[in-house]
């Protein structure tokens, strides 16, 4: 049994990557502790820390 050829051309693409490099641990390790100090709510995280969405994601990584 012989496969087809679209099979082969559609592996032989790559796949767009995602993500992007991790930030600095200790900016996210102070954003986490920022967070847990204050009791407030991620979405009010200050700016120096980054996008309050990838901290979150690590923290629950």
């Amino acid at each position: 049994m012989t496969r087809s050829g679209s099979g082969s051309r559609r592996c032989s693409r790559t796949a767009p990557k995602r993500g992007g490099r991790w930030r600095d641990h200790r900016r996210v390790i102070d954003a986490i502790a920022f967070e847990s100090q204050t009791g407030s709510q991620w979405v009010h995280l200050p700016e120096k820390y980054g996008n309050w969405r990838g901290v979150y994601n690590r923290l629950r990584m």
